[in-house]
């Protein structure tokens, strides 16, 4: 009896120690809403997702999967660059689901969701290192509802962006195996190469994932002094970058960038000859935090152009204070490099966007596809906010923080605060609007593509020109562009033409088509 009574107390005390461990990195509620955050966030991108290719998806994807079908994908066709980047995992995605999922954007799209849940789990623990008591219920609010907002849902509802969740999956995992790195003397290289591998990963994922480089490098550079063996990494990660340049510019063609405009246009000379051009859309670009409406976009109206720049610029020194803040007092916070990184990150990942789009037209900087920055931005700023907050009430730091400056601070956070939340308010009701038009403007183009053997031979190029080539092309460019990719998934029985899909949509019929 003595045995048994000693067995089920010893097994409490273990539960009750895990609990204690679990508890000392978040606390119950802060677990509970993150997890909530997850799922609604989870569910309202699958309810609005469709199964049907949308632009890159017709000649990318479709061609990847066609040749894992039959067998003729080589590694030169996974390695080839897609217009400015090297889509190998992505590539590798496909070649291992699309088969047995037949195409089904709809799983891909849930695969980048999941993605971008255990991106904001490796975030969270991040944070961690700031916030030495646990995770507490205001962080994962404030964050989550910066992460899950619904500001980039037309990247959340097109599966071809899984190379953009891949690089907000590597970079995070990044920079938390690459601090273990430095700041442990056991096993340092390991976690060091597994660093550079996250970082290797996020630069085969898309162009933008060369940003881990500088990123990682800036984590290096932040570490204290003291710190055995760092000129040591620093000196890894330098040549381990440079190979990896090296090789990305194997068969790189800096004119082939997806541009909608003439190439010209997109080419970085274009930024340097313009720069007050550049030097207005970079703001207006951060200031899309709040997305424009499709609608809006479509019809060419950019009124709200100078409300986004001045968003912009107040958003761009709101960063630029919290990396020099977070420099001056790096000894008195904890992990005083997270908030930057996530910034400098962003920043960069901008300055891409507007060497690339600036020729195009300052509208381009509205679109809702270039708000991932943005979150990576204010994430950071609000990282920031949290490590300053905590500084400020630490009576060990009130010299060195001039806390009697304390006063002015409440004023100033609560004002950052309510305009947070306009942010994320606006963010999720033009976010909702904008996943309703993708919704319905999706299922369109299926029902279309599933009956369009029932269109006169005739009009089948306007048709195809208009749900597939948003009408960029004469009808006859886009039947000779789109033709062979429509046949391919009808012969393989892949997306819309599998059978249960198929249908499905050609029950419901040719929807009224007033355009051709």
């Amino acid at each position: 009896m003595n045995g048994a009574k000693e067995e089920s107390v010893l097994a409490s005390r273990k539960v009750i120690t895990k609990n204690r461990r679990f508890r000392d990195h978040v606390t119950i509620p802060a677990a509970v809403v993150s997890i909530l955050l997850m799922i609604a966030y989870t569910a309202f991108v699958m309810r609005f997702a469709v199964n049907v290719p949308v632009s890159d998806e017709w000649s990318f994807s479709v061609s990847i999967v066609n040749s894992a079908i039959h067998h003729t994908l080589s590694l030169p066709q996974l390695w080839s660059p897609w217009y400015d980047g090297h889509l190998v995992i992505p590539g590798v995605l496909l070649w291992i689901l699309g088969p047995t999922t037949h195409l089904n954007f709809r799983v891909f799209i849930f695969l980048n969701c999941l993605l971008y849940c255990i991106s904001f789990v490796i975030m969270l623990t991040l944070v961690r290192m700031t916030a030495k008591p646990p995770i507490q219920i205001q962080h994962v609010l404030f964050l989550g509802l910066a992460w899950f907002s619904l500001s980039g849902i037309d990247n959340a509802l097109w599966a071809f962006m899984n190379q953009i969740y891949l690089v907000l999956l590597f970079i995070p995992l990044m920079i938390l195996l690459l601090n273990r790195a430095v700041t442990r003397d056991r096993a340092s290289f390991v976690l060091l190469a597994c660093s550079v591998a996250c970082a290797v990963g996020a630069s085969l994922s898309c162009m933008q994932g060369m940003i881990a480089w500088p990123v990682g490098l800036l984590v290096l550079l932040w570490t204290p002094n003291h710190v055995q063996q760092r000129w040591r990494s620093i000196s890894i990660w330098l040549i381990s970058a440079t190979l990896m340049t090296f090789l990305f510019l194997v068969g790189y063609n800096a004119g082939h960038n997806a541009c909608v405009a003439d190439a010209a246009s997109c080419s970085p000379a274009y930024s340097l000859h313009h720069p007050v051009a550049a030097l207005s859309f970079f703001p207006t670009l951060i200031g899309n935090i709040i997305p424009t409406t499709t609608s809006a976009l479509w019809s060419g109206a950019n009124q709200y152009q100078t409300i986004h720049q001045h968003l912009g610029e107040l958003i761009l020194v709101a960063a630029i204070c919290v990396v020099v803040y977070s420099f001056k007092y790096r000894s008195a916070l904890s992990a005083s490099f997270l908030a930057p990184a996530f910034i400098v990150t962003g920043l960069i990942w901008d300055i891409l966007i507007t060497i690339a789009r600036v020729g195009i037209g300052q509208r381009m900087a509205l679109q809702s596809h270039y708000n991932t920055p943005q979150v990576l931005i204010l994430t950071g700023i609000i990282i920031g906010a949290f490590s300053f907050l905590k500084l400020a009430s630490s009576s060990q730091t009130e010299s060195s923080f001039r806390l009697s400056k304390r006063k002015t601070m409440r004023p100033m956070l609560t004002l950052s605060i309510l305009l947070f939340l306009l942010i994320i308010a606006l963010d999720d009701v033009i976010g909702f609007q904008n996943a309703q038009r993708s919704h319905s403007t999706n299922t369109y183009s299926a029902q279309v593509l599933a009956n369009l053997d029932q269109v006169p031979s005739q009009k089948r190029g306007c048709y195809v020109n208009i749900v597939v080539g948003y009408g960029l092309y004469t009808p006859l460019q886009a039947e000779v562009k789109y033709g062979q990719p429509i046949q391919i998934l009808k012969n393989d029985q892949l997306s819309i033409f599998y059978p249960p899909v198929y249908d499905s949509y050609r029950h419901q019929g040719l929807p009224l088509f007033p355009y051709c």
